[in-house]
């Protein structure tokens, strides 16, 4: 399926909490979406997730692979305590937002 990836997306710790990191992934995916249809077919976006930010990419709709779902489920905050900066792939169905 044809898919955009969404690189590192990080916002300054002075920042966080404070709903920018949502207003520039809503202001992405708003691009996304209009390209989208406008020029490219694209129906998925996706992230390369630190353990972290993980509720934070749920929270705007976005899924993990099912290979992650066990560990996911048993050991995330294990997984946040120990080592914040390990990776999960998640994507968003650019359908949900219609």
């Amino acid at each position: 399926m044809p898919a955009i990836k969404i690189g590192r997306l990080a916002i300054d710790e002075k920042y966080a909490h404070k709903g920018l990191g949502s207003e520039i992934l809503m202001s992405i995916l708003f691009n996304v979406k209009n390209i989208a249809e406008n020029n490219v077919g694209l129906r998925f976006v996706t992230v390369e997730g630190y353990a972290s930010a993980y509720g934070f990419y749920i929270n705007h709709n976005f899924i993990n692979m099912k290979k992650d779902d066990d560990k996911i489920k048993e050991k995330l905050d294990i997984i946040i305590e120990r080592d914040p900066e390990q990776t999960f792939y998640l994507y968003l169905d650019l359908r949900v937002l219609e």
